[in-house]
């Protein structure tokens, strides 16, 4: 299979969510004989994300793919501007991938337009399965990490956790270290806007099973491998999508403490279809595989 090389223009080093999306693609990109490289000029194909070029600045002698993050849309604001970096990169590169469904609905709707070369592809990571799950415990240990904003709801979460009684770990900032997973039951991510959160992606890879809100990119990531709590306006109407950053909604109590009742009950079963679910639909192969066969090769 020849080698096909992808210049990645993302995020400087340092951004602690691209630098990680960049190495887990990376490490994919490797198993189906690409190489993703961050800098340089002997590359094949150029793919950028989302708000980190604007069009006027990228080099186009080489096919460019552009790899959206999804777009702002926001209450109050000017969404002209807020989206204009990436407005005529979904207008003009040769093709297209959405991290997810999510973000890919939030094009049509704000670009009113579908590319004819688009494809939705989840970044998802390496298996990290564990041999064998801890034995149930009477009480709940769940593990939450991201970057505290308050989209996030971190505060809230702490706060019905420690009501009912479920020990929560937390690494706000993130970590490097993901081993500790192997010994919680479950991750909870309860943000009101997501794209695809890298981290609950990373959860899924180390067996998990995830208690996310349906709002964005994360239901897509958790399908049928944990518990999704309808707190938030479905993404597909488009007078639901914009959000108030500065007046993030609570999660409703009552749907909380459904969905963890659901999951205590369920988790032999979650602990099963998350390991199905990553094995056969949601890695870096198969991710990698899907970029190679349906976009890079296309373009060549």
């Amino acid at each position: 299979m020849e080698t096909i090389k992808v210049l990645f223009k993302t995020f400087p080093v340092g951004h602690l969510v691209s630098d990680r999306e960049f190495e887990r693609l990376k490490i994919g990109f490797a198993k189906m004989n690409m190489e993703l490289l961050r800098e340089g000029t002997n590359y094949d194909l150029l793919m950028v994300k989302g708000f980190s070029h604007e069009w006027k600045d990228l080099p186009k002698d080489k096919p460019i793919i552009y790899y959206s993050i999804g777009a702002e849309i926001k209450l109050n604001e000017d969404l002209e501007k807020l989206n204009a970096p990436i407005k005529e990169l979904y207008q003009n590169a040769n093709a297209v991938v959405h991290i997810s469904d999510f973000c890919m609905e939030e094009h049509h709707i704000f670009f009113n337009t579908i590319k004819e070369k688009e494809e939705v592809i989840i970044p998802a990571c390496e298996p990290n399965l564990p041999k064998e799950y801890p034995p149930r415990r009477e009480r709940l240990k769940l593990a939450t990490t991201c970057i505290p904003r308050p989209v996030k709801r971190c505060e809230q979460t702490e706060e019905l956790c420690k009501k009912y009684n479920i020990e929560l770990v937390t690494a706000y900032g993130g970590v490097s270290d993901f081993s500790y997973y192997h010994n919680c039951d479950g991750y909870i991510h309860l943000s009101r806007k997501e794209g695809m959160p890298n981290t609950v992606l990373e959860a899924l890879s180390y067996g998990l099973p995830c208690i996310v809100t349906n709002y964005g990119g994360a239901k897509e990531a958790v399908g049928d491998a944990g518990i999704i709590i309808k707190n938030d306006p479905e993404n597909n109407d488009p007078e639901n999508m914009p959000w108030n950053p500065q007046n993030i909604e609570s999660i409703d109590e009552f749907l909380f403490a459904n969905a963890i009742q659901e999951f205590k009950e369920r988790l032999p079963e979650l602990r099963i279809k998350v390991r199905e679910r990553v094995l056969t639909k949601l890695n870096d192969y198969i991710c990698a595989y899907l970029f190679r066969k349906h976009i890079f090769e296309e373009l060549l």
